[in-house]
């Protein structure tokens, strides 16, 4: 059974560039470019792993992740922020917010696609 990834950036082109470095037979991969649409579609998705971008309009990638790892049905999804933000930026919310990982954008497409087959293989 394929592996369901959802990319959130609220920037079309990280999508399209991501999406890129993602294709994979084995993943599904599912697109938002709002927290409230991903909130709608993780919830009738439900999938495997959320790249989560953090800075966005109307509601950030923090309050997304909080929302989603609260509720019961998909408080089990990982979710890894998707950020230029470093790690040590964003440190005490990954703890704060429950979120699993962080992959940092601007990474080699292949490097990227590791990363995510890491996180994935961790479920």
């Amino acid at each position: 059974m394929k592996k369901k990834i959802m990319i959130v950036d609220d920037a079309e082109s990280m999508i399209v560039l991501t999406k890129i470095a993602l294709d994979d037979p084995g993943w599904e991969i599912k697109t938002a470019m709002s927290g409230e649409e991903c909130l709608k579609k993780v919830r009738e998705e439900k999938p495997d792993l959320v790249l989560l971008d953090i800075m966005m309009p109307k509601m950030s990638g923090y309050e997304v992740c909080r929302e989603i790892k609260s509720e019961s049905g998909t408080d089990d999804i990982q979710i890894a922020y998707y950020t230029a933000l470093s790690r040590a930026d964003i440190e005490n919310e990954i703890k704060k917010t429950g979120a699993d990982d962080y992959v940092p954008k601007g990474l080699p497409l292949e490097e990227l696609k590791q990363k995510v087959r890491l996180i994935l293989n961790r479920m």
